[in-house]
């Protein structure tokens, strides 16, 4: 489902765009198929921010896609739906509402395989330039509810 705030139409070439880009970018990180998949999408430096405190720490959109690729290795067989699509062409932002799935089967996370699951929800805010390119992602996402479901709370 794809939701246009101050457009008139998904014909407009420049929704269809960034809708595409912004679908590149979070297969990347939901997939996770990383960074050289999407970095010709993504603005030098973009800026990534996220208050769950298993993100915090992380300050660039390349940043957080590595650390996709390593979440995506402890729950290799993770999936995702998108339930919205919103583009507001008066602040040039994309943004999805998702939920993540996951399974912890894998090795390296801060337990050994739990073998349990979540099925997590979270919203992406993609802000793009000029140039259709990302500059800054904002990812809402309680990682206490999803940590605490895979077994490591």
């Amino acid at each position: 489902m794809v939701f246009l705030c101050g457009s008139n139409s998904i014909d407009n070439k420049d929704t269809k765009a960034h809708m595409e880009v912004a679908n590149i970018v979070q297969n990347a990180m939901d997939v996770p198929s990383g960074w050289d998949s999407c970095a010709t999408h993504i603005a030098e430096d973009a800026v990534f921010e996220c208050q769950a405190g298993a993100l915090n720490e992380l300050k660039t959109v390349q940043a957080y896609v590595e650390w996709c690729v390593g979440f995506g290795k402890i729950c290799p067989d993770s999936t995702f739906t998108t339930h919205l699509q919103v583009w507001d062409d008066q602040t040039s932002t994309v943004v999805f509402l998702g939920t993540y799935h996951a399974k912890h089967t894998g090795e390296g996370g801060p337990v050994e395989a739990t073998q349990k699951s979540t099925d997590s929800e979270y919203v992406y805010f993609f802000k793009f330039n000029e140039e259709n390119k990302i500059v800054h992602v904002r990812k809402v996402w309680n990682d206490g509810f999803a940590l605490k479901e895979l077994g490591w709370a």
